[in-house]
């Protein structure tokens, strides 16, 4: 696992309201053991979880802006819950406005969040990496906004 007690520094240096709702989550990183881009073909899949994850840590916030921090690459992005446009910079962030675009359209209110995330999931070499993001997202938003997401749902969402 990665160190938790580093990220959480960070995030506490990086976003300095203490008082509000605050998270850890995870998601892990995935091989198919059976081949790859059958998932999204309408194959058949046999997906084994690997030891490689995404860890977040989310801080609620009192409006509708979402400001994110990808610590592996120092990379820095925000955006608003009202104005979900995909990025043409910042392109690693469109799977996360995706998720809360996603949820929001599901009828659920979200409000903004501070997020903070490192990823030791190697990019681009079949593991997943971008569904981890994107399931790792959903679990921060719907955990600090206290929404109550079937697993399966939520899985649909992403």
């Amino acid at each position: 696992m990665q160190d938790l007690n580093k990220l959480g520094k960070i995030f506490n240096e990086k976003f300095t309201n203490t008082s509000l709702v605050k998270g850890a989550f995870s998601a892990p990183g995935r091989v198919n053991l059976i081949g790859e881009h059958t998932d999204y073909n309408e194959g058949f899949v046999l997906p084994m979880a690997i030891e490689r994850e995404i860890i977040m840590l989310g801080q609620l916030r009192n409006d509708r802006l979402v400001q994110v921090f990808d610590l592996a690459y120092k990379a820095e992005t925000k955006f608003s819950l009202d104005n979900l446009f995909p990025s043409k910079k910042d392109t690693w962030a469109n799977y996360l406005m995706g998720v809360v675009d996603e949820i929001q359209k599901t009828g659920y209110i979200l409000q903004g969040a501070n997020i903070i995330f490192i990823s030791n999931i190697p990019q681009k070499a079949g593991l997943s990496s971008s569904a981890a993001l994107e399931i790792v997202t959903a679990l921060t938003m719907a955990e600090l906004n206290l929404l109550k997401i079937e697993p399966v749902k939520m899985a649909r969402l992403c």
